[in-house]
């Protein structure tokens, strides 16, 4: 499958970088692909740590249609350490 390189305005690339999300509490991300919609749940502490989204966003290839770095990063807040989700047993408190 021939990789597709989208210009560098497609992707939508967050500030900061993975780091910056592990300090806040988060332990994954979610990414979107533009070509094909397709999402995924990726563990930050598997992303480099020491670059900014836009260098890692440039490096992630979708595995369904081969584009690369034309993708959506976004948190999971529902899976922040100490963040309460409803209906778990420290929702109300």
């Amino acid at each position: 499958m021939p990789h597709r390189r989208y210009t560098k305005w497609s992707g939508r690339y967050p500030t900061g970088g993975p780091a910056d999300w592990i300090a806040s509490g988060h332990t994954t991300c979610n990414v979107q692909c533009h070509g094909c919609s397709c999402t995924v749940d990726v563990r930050l502490d598997a992303l480099p740590q020491d670059r900014p989204w836009l260098r890692v966003g440039w490096c992630l290839v979708c595995k369904e249609c081969g584009a690369a770095g034309s993708v959506n990063i976004v948190p999971n807040w529902h899976d922040m350490k100490g963040h309460a989700v409803p209906f778990s047993p420290g929702w109300k408190s």
